[in-house]
């Protein structure tokens, strides 16, 4: 408002009829108003201009005539104000529809990570947690033997500690990287883990 008023003030300053070549000025406020507010802004930009020529107009003591140069000089404003506040309001509603598809994109590929997170999740603790169970069964038909063989039962034992240890590896691997959203990485002695393996 301040800024349309200024541009009023600066165009009909002096009572003359060179005011035509300052009218441009006009356009300086209305522009950044459209930018700002779009369609909404250059409809009331333009109609407060409107209205401040209509006060200003009559107190300067123009001729008629000049009053409808004024008013085809303000059609030109109109246009353009209008056309800039429709491309400005399209190009908001534009930047609001990217803005949401790219939320929901962001959405989607969160549930998929989560979604994969899950799956390879329960295939690492699945893994040592049937070891483990299959390691129990194995300890409960040792036991039920008319001869306890204890060696060969420590060792299932320690088998099945290993696969529980493993599953709370995969747990506090998981833990740390999502406290610290990294993944720490850390020598592995190959032959030991392959003979792991063989074992199994």
């Amino acid at each position: 408002g301040a800024s349309l008023v200024l541009a009023l003030w600066f165009v009909f300053r002096e009572p003359n009829l060179e005011q035509f070549q300052f009218f441009y000025v006009l356009f300086l406020p209305m522009l950044w108003i459209v930018a700002r507010h779009g369609l909404t802004g250059a409809v009331i930009s333009l109609a407060a201009t409107q209205l401040g020529l209509i006060a200003v107009v009559p107190a300067t003591e123009l001729f008629a005539v000049s009053f409808i140069r004024y008013q085809f000089l303000m059609l030109s404003l109109c246009v353009t104000g209008l056309t800039m506040g429709a491309l400005a309001s399209q190009r908001a509603r534009a930047d609001a529809a990217v803005h949401e598809k790219t939320a929901l994109l962001s959405r989607t590929l969160q549930m998929a990570a989560a979604g994969e997170l899950s799956s390879t999740l329960t295939h690492e603790l699945n893994q040592p947690i049937t070891a483990s169970t299959n390691y129990l069964s194995a300890c409960r038909l040792l036991i039920e033997q008319p001869e306890l063989d204890r060696e060969r039962l420590a060792d299932t034992l320690d088998k099945a500690d290993q696969e529980v240890r493993r599953a709370a590896g995969v747990v506090r691997r998981l833990r740390d990287f999502f406290q610290h959203g990294t993944i720490v990485r850390e020598p592995v002695d190959l032959a030991a883990l392959i003979g792991r393996v063989e074992r199994r």
